[in-house]
């Protein structure tokens, strides 16, 4: 079933969700008071969906790629349309095709078994803090943070969308126009240009980048760009939710296993993930130690394309050599494959290394910009993978606690194996959460401490 484009407010009346009923019904309490107050500072706020949390569609013929879902005899072409050229005889920031991406991900429309599944995206900011889930009268009518917003009916909350597959710097000019969108319509009305932004998961790190470097490429000679600030000209704050800030061990083997998103949906291969630059920015650094060998205990050098090559990595590996065929009809043999799949991983790899290396680099945000973090810390999440030196195979040995899908170092931006090391993220306030990494977006705290951020905190000098 195909969803009605989104409309997204930010809410003061929050979905009741089962088990959370008397906490939020006490947040929305807290709250109410302050509608009248927010009028004179309301902001647009710009939410940013992590992977696989947008639409996919395919200009060409208009079809939806990635969004909603099919039955469970995904068909093979489905599945291959989601892959993006190989870097063999281009830049990894320039790697496109037909697919662009549409609406932030809502709800889910699976059937199964001659019946109907609803699966929430995003629970708890598209559930709690935005507008308009699904039909169903179980969800109440909200509040918008501005009474003009309510009155007209504006939404503050700009939905966003952008294609997760690709590099995610380049996305950062999508990210720019809703900016700017937003803080202009704000600026018309209300004489303020200011806007926050919301972003969950990998949007943390789109958010990062804009908020760094503005729509600024990843150099392709490996050096850094230049720290300008510029995407926090019109930002005066960030809400960075599920992070992973120092990659994720998680990820990589995404990338290695394939992706599979629910139990119920088709597991992507792992050629396929391959296409995706930004599968490989979220992989760990290797000086943190989140994969080692299992002989030695030793970093596995995962930049190093010697090292997927010899291990017969993800896409590497001889069963995939069916969809690499798919993927490359012009290479006629295997080894005329493997030349030009080692070639795209090997510009990823280093394409990632220095996005890493951008982000990670010490420096202090203007003075006008609050980044505040929101990380998971009850539930222990695998952490750490040990691979076999000589078959290559991948085992987890290591939990830490997180959200269960992003650790708590990797939110807070630290090392697990160098604490001393100065964080890569430097907020203003962090705030730790006992939900999961989609579910923690629900739970009260997270709630709670947004509004008051977004309602009542001091603002921070003017740019």
């Amino acid at each position: 079933m195909r969803l009605p484009k989104r409309c997204v407010t930010l809410t003061l009346a929050f979905m009741v969700l089962s088990g959370c009923a008397r906490n939020l019904a006490e947040v929305e309490d807290a709250y109410l008071p302050d509608a009248s107050r927010a009028e004179s500072r309301a902001s647009s706020i710009v939410f940013v969906p992590g992977i696989m949390g947008v639409e996919l569609h395919d200009s060409r013929t208009g079809r939806v790629v990635w969004g909603t879902f099919w039955e469970r005899d995904t068909s093979r072409e489905d599945m291959l349309s989601v892959a993006l050229p190989f870097a063999i005889d281009r830049s990894v920031s320039s790697l496109e095709d037909s697919i662009v991406p549409g609406d932030e991900l809502l709800v889910a429309s699976l059937s199964v078994a001659g019946g109907q599944i609803h699966a929430r995206g995003y629970p708890g900011v598209l559930e709690g803090m935005l507008q308009e889930i699904i039909e169903g009268g179980a969800h109440r009518h909200p509040k918008a943070i501005s009474k003009d917003d309510a009155m007209a009916g504006r939404n503050p909350i700009m939905g966003f969308g952008y294609d997760w597959r690709r590099d995610i710097a380049t996305e950062t000019h999508r990210l720019h126009d809703a900016v700017v969108a937003a803080s202009e319509e704000r600026f018309a009305r209300t004489g303020s240009r200011r806007v926050d932004v919301i972003a969950h998961s990998m949007g943390t790190q789109l958010v990062r980048w804009y908020l760094r470097y503005g729509t600024a490429p990843v150099p392709a000679d490996g050096t850094l760009p230049k720290l300008t600030w510029a995407g926090a000209e019109r930002i005066e704050r960030a809400l960075l939710v599920g992070g992973p800030n120092s990659g994720s061990a998680r990820a990589l083997k995404d990338v290695l296993e394939g992706a599979k998103m629910n139990p119920l949906l088709p597991r992507y291969a792992p050629a396929i993930v391959a296409t995706f630059p930004s599968a490989f920015q979220l992989i760990p650094r290797p000086e943190d130690e989140l994969v080692v060998w299992a002989n030695t205990g030793e970093p596995v050098p995962l930049y190093d394309i010697v090292t997927w090559r010899s291990l017969s990595w993800g896409p590497f590996h001889p069963n995939q050599d069916g969809v690499l065929r798919a993927l490359m009809p012009g290479a006629k043999t295997r080894e005329e494959r493997l030349r030009a799949l080692s070639r795209h991983v090997a510009r990823c790899l280093a394409h990632a290394r220095t996005f890493h290396r951008a982000l990670d680099r010490p420096a202090e945000p203007p003075a006008h910009l609050q980044v505040h973090v929101f990380a998971g810390d009850t539930r222990a999440t695998r952490s750490v993978l040990s691979v076999h030196p000589e078959t290559g195979e991948v085992d987890w040995i290591g939990d830490d606690p997180g959200d269960g899908t992003v650790t708590r170092q990797s939110a807070l931006g630290q090392s697990r194996s160098h604490p001393e090391a100065p964080p890569r993220v430097r907020p203003a306030t962090v705030h730790f959460n006992r939900g999961e990494h989609l579910g923690m977006l629900a739970e009260p705290e997270f709630l709670d401490a947004a509004l008051y951020l977004l309602l009542e905190a001091p603002d921070p000098p003017a740019p």
